[in-house]
């Protein structure tokens, strides 16, 4: 594989396959407990080290790099929410072919992503590609990735075979509100969002505010 850089600068994959062996199994992430910060960030190779980071709110302002494909088997994980805000950054690995995918959220009327809340000066999140993501019944403020994005920045966010059937206000096929204090691009969705009535919906953001 090559070795330079991609068109935005992101080094490429050497072929060195990080997700193996005792990282498969190691925890809380897969490699062990590692500081979060950019030369020493949080590396995901599982679902479990993914719901570990969703249950150490503590590492929500730490950085964050997915490592292989997740695979969320029909079920969900929840980043950020009123109390505790996702104010670090979180790389998904799509740059790099990986995807997260079998996304399910049904049955609780709460705010429905991967992301409920991101906000921070530092905040970012890109890279991420959700496949087969079905959101249904209520939460307002949902998306295929983040829910409200206060501050911070998003770019390189792709969802392909969303299912959306939500009543409720601001809903996006990739983010439900964008406030204006954040910025995104470089988004994408495929997909359906079906709402019967309800205001503030996008087929890639459901609404900007501010």
């Amino acid at each position: 594989m090559p070795t330079d850089s991609d068109s935005v600068g992101y080094p490429r994959l050497t072929g060195i396959y990080d997700c193996h062996g005792a990282r498969l199994a190691a925890a809380p992430y897969a490699n062990g407990s590692p500081a979060g910060t950019s030369s020493d960030p949080i590396e995901i190779c599982t679902l479990t080290q993914l719901q570990a980071l969703e249950a150490n709110t503590t590492d929500w302002d730490k950085v964050i790099h997915v490592k292989d494909d997740i695979d969320f088997a029909g079920g969900r994980v929840n980043i950020g929410n009123g109390t505790t805000q996702f104010s670090g950054q979180f790389r998904g690995g799509s740059q790099y072919g990986y995807k997260m995918s079998n996304y399910n959220y049904t049955g609780i009327a709460s705010t429905k992503a991967l992301f409920r809340q991101v906000n921070g000066t530092n905040a970012k999140i890109d890279f991420v590609w959700m496949d087969t993501v079905t959101l249904n019944m209520g939460g307002a403020t949902s998306g295929g990735v983040i829910g409200r994005l206060t501050e911070g920045h998003a770019e390189y966010l792709k969802v392909t075979n969303g299912n959306f059937t939500l009543a409720a206000n601001y809903i996006g096929g990739v983010i439900g509100i964008l406030e204006a204090t954040a910025t995104a691009r470089r988004l994408s969705f495929d997909g359906s969002i079906d709402v019967p009535a309800g205001r503030g919906i996008g087929g890639v953001i459901g609404a900007v505010a501010g």
